[in-house]
């Protein structure tokens, strides 16, 4: 550990940059196209994530020089989710980048330091959980740039940092790759229901509603009587427009009283429904109340449930359906009514033989997403505080 050396993180720096000031950047300055405006919710670890977009002219972009940033500088940010730390990735070839009102950037020296060292060091629990705690001393907790400029870093040789980053890249690959078998088997899952069941529906089948083929179970859990081992499942856990379920916390976390699943069931959260979030569950646990479990009355219809549940029509009318304009709610006597022709058992049979090999590849794929995950927050903390060392 001789070698390894105490640094501030502005001493390591080619170059970092603070957010504008609001005065700087309004809302009446995005527009529908043009340089990408990188927001606290786009930072989502080693790639950002560019399903909400903001854009600016080129002649505002020019007008912020001082708050720009490139294809792979980390990003952080100030507020909200503290302690996140991103790579910056383009979308749709954009080169171009500003920072919004809440984040920042840094672009370390490769002469000192290794990118993705930096990176997986603040992607670390015990920094990632400082940087909050130091920042909590307000009513609006902030990480401002002068403490991220001041934040200490201790580094190793540059080729020992090389080392320990392809360490725990390896396995974030391994972790990306198993991710995109999940939503390819899901697409192609999801495209052969709209085929089989919307688009080559059978006149003669029967009318019915998602209520004749599933049921929602309200298996409520006390908080007192809840096993600390349990998984739970809360609306934040659930991705948007996917059936795969790839977060949950420790039901020991947990303060009020709960639903209990059991494998397979259909989670679908009724609070803002517009957000889309409909997934089976691949383990049992408890979720929150604002989420309904569904449950197939028959194995047999779990896949086809699964589907129907998750069309976007499904959603739509959930959301058209709810109570409330600022929280809208929707609730299982609306949804249980919505109409479907019901296929014959054989066709869905037929549907099944294809479709659920895909759906256990997805949770064998999940569980060993969990596992690889689990080694890579193990080591760590070990590879960044010299506990564990690489073979050079």
């Amino acid at each position: 550990m001789s070698e390894w050396k105490k640094y501030k993180i502005h001493e390591i720096a080619l170059n970092m940059a603070d957010a504008p000031f609001g005065s700087n950047l309004k809302t009446k300055d995005y527009v529908d196209n043009g340089v990408l405006v990188i927001q606290g919710k786009n930072i989502q670890g080693r790639k950002c994530i560019w399903n909400d977009r903001r854009y600016v002219t080129i002649e505002k972009y020019n007008s912020l020089s001082r708050h720009q940033a490139k294809i792979g500088s980390l990003v952080f940010p100030k507020v909200g989710t503290i302690g996140k730390v991103g790579i910056l990735t383009s979308f749709n070839n954009i080169d171009k980048f500003v920072l919004s009102t809440n984040t920042m950037m840094l672009e370390p020296d490769p002469e000192i330091a290794h990118q993705d060292f930096v990176y997986y060091f603040f992607s670390s629990f015990d920094v990632s959980n400082h940087i909050q705690t130091i920042s909590s001393n307000s009513v609006q907790p902030v990480f401002n740039f002068t403490a991220l400029k001041n934040y200490p870093i201790t580094l190793p040789p540059l080729p020992e940092q090389k080392a320990i980053a392809e360490v725990l890249s390896s396995l974030d690959d391994k972790i990306d790759l198993l991710h995109r078998q999940n939503q390819t088997l899901e697409a192609m899952a999801e495209t052969l229901f709209r085929q089989w069941f919307v688009e080559e529906a059978e006149e003669n089948w029967r009318e019915g509603s998602l209520g004749d083929l599933t049921d929602n179970i309200k298996a409520n859990i006390k908080k007192e009587e809840m096993p600390s081992s349990l998984r739970y499942v809360a609306l934040e856990h659930i991705d948007k427009k996917s059936i795969a379920l790839n977060k949950y916390a420790s039901s020991a976390s947990v303060q009020s009283n709960k639903f209990q699943f059991i494998e397979n069931d259909i989670l679908f959260g009724k609070l803002r429904p517009y957000f889309h979030k409909v997934c089976f569950a691949p383990f049992p646990g408890v979720c929150s109340t604002d989420i309904l479990v569904i449950r197939a009355k028959s194995n047999a219809w779990f896949a086809f449930s699964l589907f129907a549940f998750f069309q976007t029509k499904v959603v739509d009318f959930a959301n058209s359906a709810s109570g409330g304009t600022r929280m809208p709610r929707t609730n299982w006597n609306t949804l249980a009514k919505f109409p479907i022709a019901i296929p014959p058992i054989d066709v869905v049979t037929k549907f099944n033989d294809v479709v659920n090999p895909s759906i256990e590849k997805i949770k064998y794929n999940q569980k060993q997403i969990r596992v690889l995950e689990k080694m890579r927050d193990t080591l760590l903390p070990k590879l960044m505080s010299g506990e564990v060392r690489v073979n050079l």
